[in-house]
């Protein structure tokens, strides 16, 4: 993508992108691991309970966002913030139903 930013916020943006990315990939194998082992009761898994707080928070950075962008109908036009609150809330429930 070209544009007229100056050179350090757009290297710092780019890096930004592929941190966030790691971080995704990361919460998404944490997440498959915790599903694929066998369910029990009473214990919270602490691999779960991290991803499926830190999409909660993405989700609620991005409706913060949106909603303070000025935008028109920024809920719906950035709605990445849907699946964002799904996968949390999805992680949480599987974070009390796994063992730690």
């Amino acid at each position: 993508m070209e544009s007229d930013c100056p050179a350090v916020p757009k290297k710092v943006f780019h890096a930004l992108f592929h941190l966030i990315t790691v971080n995704f990939v990361l919460l998404t194998v944490a997440l498959w691991i915790e599903g694929l082992r066998p369910p029990s009761t009473g214990a919270w898994s602490p691999m779960a309970l991290l991803a499926g707080v830190s999409f909660i928070g993405y989700g609620v950075v991005e409706i913060a966002i949106a909603l303070t962008s000025g935008i028109s109908e920024a809920l719906r036009k950035m709605f990445v913030w849907i699946f964002f609150l799904l996968t949390g809330a999805l992680a949480l429930a599987l974070a009390g139903s796994v063992p730690a």
